[in-house]
């Protein structure tokens, strides 16, 4: 029977499997990070295409300008 082990190797094996858990949960973090970023980005695109189908669909003329008064979107209809 083997008897027990020195404290200084328990300690190491702690810190390991410490640091290793650490690790493990940052990748979680970012994976879910991740995940996150990649909703938000087709939320967006479906927001887009929305109200580009909504902008584009309409019986009437459609010009948006900046400040300046530089034409910045048009619809169909304003062709």
């Amino acid at each position: 029977m083997v008897g027990p082990l020195p404290h200084a190797l328990e300690r190491h094996d702690h810190d390991k499997v410490e640091a290793e858990l650490m690790t493990a949960n940052q990748r979680i973090a970012t994976a879910a990070d991740v995940s996150i970023d990649v909703r938000h980005a087709e939320a967006l695109l479906k927001t887009g295409a929305l109200q580009s189908a909504i902008f584009n669909s309409a019986n009437f003329s459609s010009i948006a300008t900046d400040a300046n008064g530089v034409i910045q979107i048009f619809n169909v209809g304003a062709e």
